[in-house]
This record gives structure tokens, C-alpha cells and sequence, in this order.
């Protein structure tokens, strides 16, 4: 097979880069959102001002600048820059990297993009070159490095989590777009269109925007017709009422215990052409935070409807999706459980490190403890299984049940443990 051009001679490769490839931020100052990140006080900033090396793993949804922030950082120490993709590299690709390193003049950053999805092996072979500063590793993943990445490569790295880009956020890499493209803005209502199309991501953005571009429209021509020939998901932005907002009185209507409400909303939601998916997940997250306890099947049924929207895809889910809410919205309510796990973590975060009691600890650290604990007291040895001993060392109480449904009996449980044990 051979292919041919019209147009020999006048190919330019800059045309055919992506928008978002063209609006990469050139310095840290040129970088849109992660604000936690880039302030005057917060780490990314400190090391480009004190020209410091780091190895970094950022954590995040695609298209929120992970990579950009690498590239910048990158340049800002005035490093080398080599990067691999998880997916496509092996092995071999990662010596030659480091055999490049080794006799380069200047610092190597190795950026791997998808760094979850290297094997173990894999990451194992960076481990010696990252602990002697051979090269500084930097990788992007949209999945929790803490679970994907090996524990020798988290020793050695630091864990940023890169959040998705608000409003203000779209609004500044539209105006970039724009500008790039036409050097005019878009009226306010496209603005409002490919923002809401976006979602926080970036990418998804600067598509758009090039789909646009690619079809002959400028922001002079761009109208609501056009939109709606050219990107009918698009335009489904353009409601009054955002997704976000209609997922919000879903939500806030189940909270409130009324059927009617919540089944109207999710038939808008489904209607303006939402994802099932993303209505379902927003239903396993409300089931555990707004329920809890209060009625233990209501996660196993919202988790559910999120697999069967997952496999059967619209019209059908809509019925799965319109039990779990209506389920979920004559529940009972308890928020008991979400308030505990945000105490628990306030106080971890607030300096309560405890030390793991002796005789909780895995049989391996007991044995080579010089100190003996005291024998960890098995409860299923005990009549009714309960036996007292220390679990930690906190007085403070972070669950506290509601005396409402299943969590009525949960205080009885507690009561009864509090006066046999």
C-alpha cells in the first residue's frame, strides 16, 4: 500500500501536532491549575526557584497536565529529557535510557508515561539507577501509585496528586486555545459549552476546540446550530443547567428522602445524554456516605448498578439506575460512617502517628522483637468472640451510629461489647 499527498512540498508537521501539544506551558508560571501544587509555599514551586532534583510520581485523571508539569520541571533544572510510554517500552528501551544517562553530561530526567502499567520486573530494573542519581525518575499515572508502583520505587519518590482543572482553569487554556487559533475569544455562551463538554480535562478541551478549527469555524461563525451539527455531545452542554448541577439535585433529593424528586432528575440527567456510568458512581459513593450503616444493602445494589450500567450501556441501564435511586432515596439516612473515616484521617493528618501495639503486629516483626509483647488474645477463643485488649492507643471515638435503621442495632452490638468484655 502506497500513499501519496496533494499538497507535496507544502506538508507542515506543525500543523498536524495536536492544540494540546501547542499550548504546553513553557515555564511554571505558564501552567494551568494545580494551584495546590504551584503556590508560592508549596513543593513543585520550591524546586524550580532552588533548581533542586526530585524524583516525583504524579497522581491524576488524564489530560490535567501531568506530563506539562514534568516538562517543566524538566527544564527549569535544565535536565535532560528522555521519556517512555509503559505501554510500548520493555526492558531493553530502559537500558538504553540509562546507558544514555550514564554518559551524559547533564542530569537525565526519565519521564514514564502510564508507569502503573509496568510489570514489576520492569520497575525493579530502575531501582539501582534511581537510588545513585544515575537519572531522576518522574512517571504519570492515572491509577494509585501506592497500589501499582513498588515499594522500592515509592521510597525513593515522592507522590503528587494532580486534581482535575476547575472553571477558571477551562476558561484560561480556552482563551489560550482561541487566541492560538483566531487570536479572538469565543462568545460566552461556547465558552460555557466546551467547558462543561471538558469536564477538568484539558485535553478533552483543546480537542474540541481543534474539531471546531478543523470544520472551518472560527468564533465569529460558531453559533448554537453549528454546534449542535458539528458536536451534539457538545451542545448538550449548552443547558441551562450543567451535569454537575443536575447530579447535584440527584443527589441532594435522595438525601432528602424523596423518590419523586430523585427519579425526575435522573430521567434529566439521562435525557441530556449523560453517561450511565458516571451516574451510577455517584450512586455507589452517596449509598456509602449519605446511608452508610443505616442500610448495609444499599451499597451492594448501587454497586451493582454501576456494573450493569457498565455492561448493558443505555437504554436498558436506565432501569437498573432507576431502582438504586429510588431505593437509595427511601433508605434510611446515616452519614455516620463518612463523618468517622473523615475524623479518623483529620486526626492522622493532625500529627496522631501511633505506634502499632506489639502484640498486633504480623508474627515475623514479633519474633524479631528484642522486647516480648504480650500474646495476641484470638477472639473466636472467647465466648461470643469478643475478648478486651488494646487496638490502639486514641481515646477519641470516631464512629458514632445513628439510632436510625440497621445502625440501631450496630448501638446495641457496641452496648453489649462495652458491658461483657
Amino acid at each position: 500500500m502506497s500513499f501519496s499527498s496533494d499538497s507535496a512540498g507544502l506538508f507542515d508537521p506543525q500543523r498536524v501536532k495536536p492544540l494540546a501539544h501547542l499550548l504546553r506551558p513553557q515555564t511554571i508560571n505558564d501552567v494551568v491549575g494545580q494551584t495546590h501544587l504551584l503556590h508560592p509555599k508549596a513543593p513543585l514551586r520550591q524546586l524550580v526557584t532552588a533548581k533542586k532534583t526530585a524524583n516525583i510520581l504524579f497522581w491524576g485523571p488524564p489530560g490535567i497536565g501531568k506530563t506539562s508539569l514534568a516538562r517543566v520541571l524538566c527544564r527549569a533544572w535544565g535536565a535532560q529529557w528522555a521519556q517512555l510510554n509503559a505501554t510500548l517500552s520493555s526492558i531493553a528501551d530502559i537500558k538504553k535510557v540509562i546507558e544514555s544517562a550514564r554518559h551524559s553530561s547533564a542530569q537525565t530526567v526519565l519521564f514514564i508515561d502510564e508507569i502503573h502499567r509496568f510489570s514489576k520486573t520492569q520497575q525493579d530494573t530502575l531501582l539501582s539507577v534511581v537510588e545513585d542519581g544515575t537519572l531522576v525518575l518522574m512517571g504519570a499515572t492515572t491509577e494509585n501509585p501506592r497500589f501499582s508502583v513498588i515499594a522500592g520505587l515509592l521510597s525513593r519518590a515522592m507522590i503528587f496528586e494532580c486534581k482535575p482543572l476547575q472553571h477558571n482553569d477551562m476558561v484560561k487554556l480556552l482563551a489560550r486555545a482561541s487566541h492560538h487559533l483566531w487570536q479572538k475569544p469565543f462568545s460566552e455562551t461556547v465558552q460555557i459549552a466546551f467547558i462543561a463538554y471538558a469536564a477538568g480535562d484539558g485535553r478533552k478541551l483543546c480537542n474540541a476546540v481543534s474539531l471546531i478549527d478543523a470544520c472551518g469555524q472560527t468564533p465569529d461563525t460558531l453559533d448554537t446550530d453549528t454546534l449542535q451539527n458539528l458536536m451534539p455531545d457538545l451542545i448538550r452542554a449548552l443547558d441551562d443547567t450543567s451535569h454537575y448541577d443536575m447530579a447535584s439535585a440527584l443527589i441532594k433529593s435522595m438525601r432528602g428522602s424523596d423518590p419523586q424528586a430523585a427519579i425526575y432528575w435522573l430521567a434529566r440527567l439521562l435525557e441530556s445524554g449523560e453517561d450511565p456510568v458516571f451516574v451510577a458512581r455517584r450512586l455507589v459513593i452517596f449509598s456509602s456516605e449519605d446511608i452508610g450503616n443505616a442500610d448495609p444493602q444499599a451499597l451492594p445494589l448501587a454497586t451493582a448498578s454501576m456494573h450493569a450500567s457498565q455492561s448493558i450501556g443505555m437504554p436498558e441501564a436506565r432501569i437498573p439506575l432507576a431502582q438504586a435511586v429510588t431505593y437509595l432515596a427511601c433508605a434510611p439516612k446515616s452519614n455516620a460512617a463518612y463523618a468517622a473515616i473523615n475524623a479518623a484521617m483529620a486526626s492522622v493528618q493532625n500529627g496522631d502517628i501511633q505506634p502499632i501495639p506489639a502484640h498486633l503486629r504480623s508474627r515475623q516483626s514479633q519474633a524479631m522483637a528484642h522486647d516480648k509483647a504480650d500474646p495476641y488474645k484470638y477472639p473466636h477463643d472467647y465466648p461470643y468472640g469478643v475478648v478486651k485488649q488494646q487496638y490502639h492507643n486514641s481515646k477519641e471515638t470516631f464512629y458514632t451510629p445513628k439510632n436510625i435503621g440497621f445502625e440501631r442495632e450496630i448501638i446495641k452490638r457496641l452496648d453489649w461489647i462495652a458491658k461483657n468484655t
